[in-house]
């Protein structure tokens, strides 16, 4: 059985596992939203008046094209970023529940060998010598 100590310091290990999930899931969400923004700045480029406006379409399409590619791409990292977390978040919850569970085993233990050694010690408790059966002096 793994001790409530083990289990403790893998508890540690596995919360500084689910913060780096959340970093990574709210990075992921971060570049999509940042992905979005340029998306949406060449829409407004392509829908500005400028008298450039007719030689840059297909530049400002094709660049469209790539950010919205990338968008993409960003958002299926992001989620699975957020799966990786939610997947993150649910072994360090069971983990938590395993060392609760070991914590209270090793007191029940603790608690029964304390038990036993009052046990123990209150039946070694001497007592007094028999005495000799009275001898009867007729004879």
């Amino acid at each position: 059985m793994t001790t409530p100590a083990r289990l403790a310091r893998i508890a540690r290990a596995q919360r500084a596992l689910r913060r780096a999930a959340a970093a990574d899931a709210q990075m992921a969400d971060r570049r999509v939203a940042e992905s979005e923004a340029h998306e949406e700045a060449i829409v407004a480029a392509l829908n500005a008046d400028s008298p450039l406006h007719g030689l840059l379409v297909g530049t400002m399409a094709n660049a469209l094209t790539r950010a919205a590619r990338n968008t993409d791409g960003l958002r299926r990292q992001a989620h699975r970023a957020a799966a990786h977390y939610r997947r993150e978040h649910l072994a360090g919850e069971v983990l938590e529940e395993r060392v609760a569970t070991a914590e209270r085993a090793e007191a029940a233990v603790q608690e029964r060998r304390r038990l036993e050694r009052i046990l123990a010690e209150s039946c070694a408790v001497p007592r007094a010598p028999r005495r000799k059966p009275p001898t009867s002096d007729t004879q």
